[in-house]
């Protein structure tokens, strides 16, 4: 789910190409992995840092307990050290749904002694990807905060955490999208036998698929802000803090929040000259991705 409270993006004044429902792809992180901690952490199996990796096979998991009715708080510290722009923090793979937490998303700018909120507070009702879409600000630090009433709590899980600035696209997606959410590819093995009958199947791999496809952007707007997206795909010349390869794909954010998927892609993206006009010409490119179910 993706929550946006960005009045540029609401207000469509980040730039005059875009609207409210453009697509945006939350690539660009400034989380290095020492920047990452919490007030509980099971540091031989399931550290704070686990939350950089972009692999979803490793997690951070919190404490849990089992007791009298009572608020059980548990927060994830997310250290902005050079002061960055950031204007979201997205989860990917979590359980909240399943704990039923409460989650908050906090600042401080005085080195952690007085918090704010920047987020009211989310009872996420499923596990998918959640995302923060807010007012750029550059804070040094940023929490998630983690409650829960009750008298047994599950251990919160988290696999990855990214913060930075996010890639609004300059074309909306309209006609034949298969949004991501609603799209599943399984690979499987089908038993028949030699009558012919059915005998089952083996599945060896399930994952949700969609495409991006883009045409006339700027070519000032392909070379600042799509070069550095495919470099962070590719695994090259990436920003020297953020992991590599994943991104969160919101294909129509405002009409379908719910709608989002973490994501990676195997393509070779590459850009493509259009044909010119006075404002200089136009480029397409796009790629296909996998995602987490």
């Amino acid at each position: 789910m993706i929550y946006i409270t960005n009045t540029a993006f609401l207000n469509g004044t980040i730039g005059a190409q875009y609207t409210t429902d453009n697509p945006i792809i939350f690539w660009n992180s400034v989380l290095d992995n020492s920047e990452f901690s919490a007030t509980y952490e099971n540091v031989t199996n399931r550290p704070a840092s686990n939350m950089w990796n972009p692999s979803t096979a490793s997690v951070w998991e919190g404490d849990s307990y089992s007791g009298v009715s009572t608020t059980f708080t548990q927060y994830i510290f997310l250290e902005n050290a050079n002061d960055d722009d950031i204007d979201y923090i997205a989860i990917g793979k979590h359980n909240f749904g399943d704990g039923g937490y409460e989650i908050t998303l906090q600042e401080s700018t005085d080195g952690g002694t007085i918090w704010t909120d920047i987020s009211t507070t989310k009872t996420p009702t499923n596990n998918d990807p959640f995302i923060e879409f807010f007012d750029s600000r550059d804070s040094g630090d940023f929490r998630i905060r983690i409650e829960k009433t009750d008298t047994d709590v599950i251990a919160p899980i988290v696999a990855h955490v990214k913060a930075g600035l996010a890639f609004v696209l300059q074309r909306r997606i309209y006609d034949g999208h298969m949004p991501a959410n609603l799209s599943r590819e399984v690979r499987k093995t089908v038993n028949v036998s030699e009558s012919g009958q059915y005998l089952g199947q083996v599945v060896m791999s399930s994952f949700h698929t969609a495409s991006c496809q883009q045409e006339n952007n700027t070519p000032a707007f392909a070379r600042s802000d799509v070069v550095p997206f495919i470099a962070h795909v590719n695994g090259h010349d990436v920003n020297d803090t953020g992991a590599p390869a994943t991104f969160f794909w919101a294909w129509r954010p405002t009409t379908y929040p719910d709608e989002i998927v973490y994501a990676w892609t195997s393509d070779n993206i590459k850009l493509e000259n259009q044909s010119g006009d006075s404002s200089g010409g136009r480029m397409k490119w796009g790629f296909n991705m996998q995602a987490v179910v």
